[in-house]
């Protein structure tokens, strides 16, 4: 028999999509290369990056603790889920409620994201530019699908302590 899932592990997962729902958000109407390749092409990416990134950038105006966070989302998106996953295995021992709760985390975040991204500003333009359209949403929540099954998967591999090594 399950147990049910602690108010915790959903107030925390909730807090934890948002504020990267938000990220997604402002990152994507930025209108910039260095924010649209690492979110459109995710993990393909990765292998590519440069790990001298510039300053700020005069032409962009991105500062680099921004473009870093663009860089390593999925794998951020990753650890968070398998945080998640493994904290719901922990408190209730049930693979499809921890797969519950990573799904709520995708959805949240991708429910964020998307009226963040309509009213975030540019930083190289004046003003809101709405830039939100379908060539650029899916391919973000396609990788941020596979980054949190990727976590469900980590957070459902590791090994559970048993109760006599607790000491």
């Amino acid at each position: 028999m399950s147990k049910r899932i602690p108010k915790s592990i959903w107030l925390i997962t909730l807090f934890v999509a948002v504020v990267l729902g938000i990220l997604v958000g402002i990152a994507l109407p930025q209108n910039t290369f260095i924010t649209l390749f690492p979110l459109v092409f995710g993990w393909v990416f990765l292998p590519s990056i440069g790990w001298s990134l510039p300053g700020v950038d005069e032409v962009t105006h991105v500062p680099q603790w921004f473009l870093w966070l663009v860089v390593f989302y999925y794998p951020l998106a990753t650890l968070i889920a398998s945080v998640c996953a493994y904290w719901t295995l922990w408190a209730t021992e049930n693979r499809r409620q921890a797969l519950l709760v990573v799904g709520l985390f995708v959805c949240v975040s991708i429910l964020v994201c998307v009226p963040v991204s309509l009213v975030a500003p540019s930083l190289n333009s004046n003003g809101t530019t709405f830039a939100v359209s379908l060539t650029t949403i899916i391919p973000v929540v396609l990788n941020l699908l596979f980054s949190a099954g990727l976590g469900w998967c980590i957070g459902w591999l590791i090994p559970k302590p048993k109760r006599g090594m607790i000491s």
